[in-house]
């Protein structure tokens, strides 16, 4: 055992204790004394936070899904939502749930919950073409996958289960003989992740243009029957050629619609501006009703649509 490569680490140190007179040496040469050590995968520190594991596991995740994803455009020559579904989870989850049994009660401390939930976004973000100014909150009901908190809640919930020993889910005990089939727990457990979710939603400050398209979360990610292309995202979520994201982002004074001199945003240009008339008769053709349910603006599958409502100024 060599002292250069050795460390040491106190773990959990008493309020009025202190450590600095601790002297540890091999050979007279001293051990250096650290804050945080890897040990089997976990970043362990000094009071068992584990926000240093937080942050290794989160740059870790972020950096394969950027190598995957490059690898899969350049070289496999796909870019598509099952692509990414399965880099997500084939290798991102699996990352981010890593000994998560060890350390899972610590997702209610905002400080860690961010670091996941931001990782998320960024997938979800590059799954649904959207900008990188969209928030995370819309981001994940567009792509419809449900909070990392409550995922990784879940997938710690199905492996505790499987080792015999009861579970926790949102403060409910979960024992081996509550439901007859591995089935039923899976539909028990996703149907009360997107109640938690919809409530979160639905308090939500954020993403307030996708709520109106979609107030309804879903965790069964309708992006494989309904792709989203760039211009879709664009008028689902706000952030775009609009003068209202561009006022916010600094690049418009007002964020007003020249012709109609009120707030520039998607719902406007759908529904009353003169400048997107002939938009507006597609729409009325396609969904057979007027004034539309903003709801149903995502059935449509015409991209040229889109294409118009993301345009500054239409012919």
């Amino acid at each position: 055992m060599g002292a250069a490569k050795t460390s040491f680490m106190v773990n959990k140190t008493p309020p009025r204790a202190h450590n600095r007179d601790i002297n540890l040496k091999i050979d007279d040469t001293r051990i250096r004394q650290v804050k945080t050590q890897k040990y089997l995968g976990i970043m362990l520190d000094s009071r068992l936070l584990f926000e240093s594991h937080a942050t290794y596991i989160n740059r870790k995740a972020r950096t394969i899904l950027m190598a995957l994803r490059t690898k899969a455009v350049r070289h496999w020559h796909i870019d598509n939502v099952k692509s990414l579904l399965t880099i997500y989870k084939g290798a991102i989850l699996p990352i981010l749930s890593y000994a998560s049994r060890v350390w899972i009660h610590r997702m209610s401390y905002v400080k860690i919950n961010r670091q996941f939930l931001s990782t998320q976004g960024v997938f979800c973000r590059i799954l649904t073409r959207a900008y990188q100014s969209v928030s995370t909150d819309a981001a994940l009901v567009l792509a419809g996958l449900a909070p990392i908190d409550l995922e990784l809640e879940r997938i710690n919930c199905h492996r505790e289960l499987k080792q015999g020993r009861n579970a926790m889910f949102q403060g409910e005990v979960i024992t081996g003989n509550t439901f007859l089939h591995p089935a039923h727990l899976d539909e028990y457990l996703r149907l009360k992740m997107e109640d938690i979710w919809q409530e979160r939603w639905d308090q939500s400050e954020k993403g307030r243009t996708t709520y109106e398209f979609i107030p309804t979360v879903t965790a069964a990610c309708p992006l494989l029957d309904r792709p989203l292309s760039t211009q879709k995202t664009q008028v689902v979520t706000g952030h775009g050629n609009f003068g209202a994201h561009l006022l916010r982002i600094g690049k418009d004074d007002t964020g007003h619609c020249p012709t109609c001199d009120v707030l520039d945003n998607p719902q406007h240009r759908i529904l009353v501006c003169p400048l997107f008339a002939e938009t507006r008769i597609r729409i009325r053709q396609t969904l057979r009703t007027w004034p539309p349910d903003l709801k149903q603006i995502l059935t449509i599958t015409d991209n040229s649509v889109f294409e118009q409502l993301t345009v500054t100024h239409p012919d």
